[in-house]
């Protein structure tokens, strides 16, 4: 998928069965694609299936999202690949950023 040039502040929220947020932060996507985003976090034992929620920052984007990866980088930074299952990142978020939603010169795909 390409990816766009662009990163977003977020609050990155782990639920539960019952829809109740069992933790959150604020942290931010910093590779981001219209589907899904690699997010850096410190909440310890997301796994791969499981569901979180991700809301914009300052902003109307919200969706519920999978976790497809989760590595640990060179710098100690756990980083989690999510899928986003009820929308696309929307135009405005991308506008926000300063990108048009333009592929970031250095696409990759996921």
């Amino acid at each position: 998928h390409t990816r766009l040039g662009i990163s977003f502040d977020l609050l990155l929220r782990r639920i539960g069965p019952s829809g109740t947020t069992l933790a959150e932060e604020r942290t931010i996507a910093d590779n981001v694609g219209r589907r899904g985003a690699r997010v850096m976090t410190t909440l310890t034992g997301l796994e791969v299936g499981e569901v979180v929620s991700i809301e914009e920052i300052g902003g109307p984007f919200r969706t519920r999202a999978a976790v497809r990866n989760t590595h640990v980088a060179a710098d100690r930074v756990r980083r989690v690949g999510l899928e986003f299952l009820d929308r696309e990142i929307v135009a405005a978020v991308a506008a926000r950023a300063g990108t048009a939603a333009a592929p970031a010169s250095n696409s990759t795909e996921r």
